[in-house]
This record gives structure tokens, sequence and C-alpha cells, in this order.
């Protein structure tokens, strides 16, 4: 018989504007010092994307509709040495030409557009494997 144990299930924004990828470099929270991505945990009865808009709205300052999120890749990501277990939901979400601002700076220092072919060495490792994933071309990983 398994073992049950709970499973953190995430979304994250993959928002792309001329060939550069938005990130956020982390502080104060886990991977602090590590470039990710806008996102962050379903909240209890919210849908995963209602919960990347929430997340967009909160980290960036954007307001959009849900309409603007399409799901473009889940990462299953145990890992058995922490004994953690996270489900990352990740979605290609569109911003139009709205500026990204800094909502959360107790999370976040900044955020900077890179280009895709020339990210930071320092990611976040759990959103190095959701971009190794969207990066495959393969839904889910």
């Amino acid at each position: 018989m398994g073992v049950y144990a709970p499973i953190e299930v995430g979304v994250e924004a993959y928002v792309i504007r001329g060939g550069k990828l938005l990130l956020g470099h982390r502080k104060n929270v886990f991977g602090d010092g590590t470039w990710g991505l806008p996102g962050g945990r379903i909240e209890l009865m919210e849908r995963a994307r209602a919960a990347v808009i929430r997340e967009v709205k909160e980290e960036l300052g954007i307001t959009l509709p849900e309409e603007a999120a399409s799901l473009i890749a889940v990462t299953d990501d145990p890992d058995p040495a922490h004994g953690t277990h996270h489900l990352h939901i990740s979605f290609r979400v569109d911003i139009g030409d709205q500026e990204p601002t800094l909502a959360e700076p107790d999370a976040c220092s900044e955020w900077r557009w890179f280009e895709l072919g020339k990210l930071p060495k320092a990611l976040f490792p759990p959103h190095a494997r959701v971009l190794h994933t969207i990066d495959s071309g393969r839904p889910y990983l």
C-alpha cells in the first residue's frame, strides 16, 4: 500500500515578450538569491488558471482576464532527498504591453527580462525543471 502525503501544487507564469522571459530575483523566501518565474501555490478550492492570474496580480501588479493564461506544461517534481513532492502547472501568460511592477518587494528584489538563450545561471532549481519541461516541447515531464 502506498504512502499518502501532501503534494504541494503550484502555478507558474511563463511571460515572454520580444523573445525575452520575465524572471524575478527571489529574496527572503526559499531560493533566496535565485531567479524564478512569477507564481505560487494554489489555494484550497482555487482553479489553477485562476491561481496564476491571481499570482500575476499579486507579484507583478497586473490585472488580467483568465483567458490571458494558457496551459503549456505540467512538471512532476518529487524530491526524495528532502521528502517533498511538488506538482507545477505552468501557463503562458500574455500581459500585453503592461509593465511589471515590484508588487511584493519583500519576496522579490526586481523583475528583469532575459533573452531565452541567455538565462541566468542562478535559476530557482524547481523553475529550472519547469523550464526544462517547457523547452522539451512535451506537456508533461
